[in-house]
């Protein structure tokens, strides 16, 4: 072994002790709970966004549902005019099937509207499960700081 690799280990074992005393396991931990702490806001303000989006599209489903059932009741509605004779026949069908056209569309982009809600709903339960995960985190790494914090004295 040269003199160099031995001078060289000497340094490292110097920096390596040096490290060793300034890893203190009270401020890293202090420091992993910041970060979880941070991370548990993020994952709260996820949640939030995915709840107002879920209920968002929730409402815009039950408005097409809606809007789906009065395109339907127009189209009766046209055939009934057309059959009393307030609108000629051939006019009342071709609103009524116009009015149908427009229900179905609609109807299926009540159906999408529905699936994207159920979708978002199902992030949002991911995201409260995350949310207790890091609770639970927080807490047992807050209990095992309180312990070291108990050592040290």
């Amino acid at each position: 072994m040269s003199i160099f690799q031995r001078i060289f280990q000497i340094g490292q074992s110097a920096a390596h002790a040096l490290v060793n005393r300034l890893e203190d396991p009270i401020t890293l931990t202090e420091q992993g709970i910041r970060d979880l702490k941070q991370d548990l806001q993020s994952a709260i303000a996820g949640l939030a966004e995915v709840k107002g989006v879920a209920i968002r599209l929730g409402k815009e489903a039950e408005d097409a549902k809606q809007q789906a059932s009065e395109y339907e009741r127009k189209a009766m509605l046209q055939q009934q005019r057309g059959k009393e004779g307030q609108i000629e026949p051939a006019q009342a069908d071709h609103l009524a099937m116009d009015a149908l056209t427009t229900k179905e569309s609609v109807s299926e982009r009540a159906t999408r509207l529905f699936k994207e809600a159920e979708q978002q709903q199902r992030m949002g339960a991911q995201l409260q499960e995350k949310i207790t995960q890091f609770t639970s985190t927080i807490s047992t790494y807050e209990n095992e700081l309180i312990t070291r914090r108990a050592r040290a004295r």
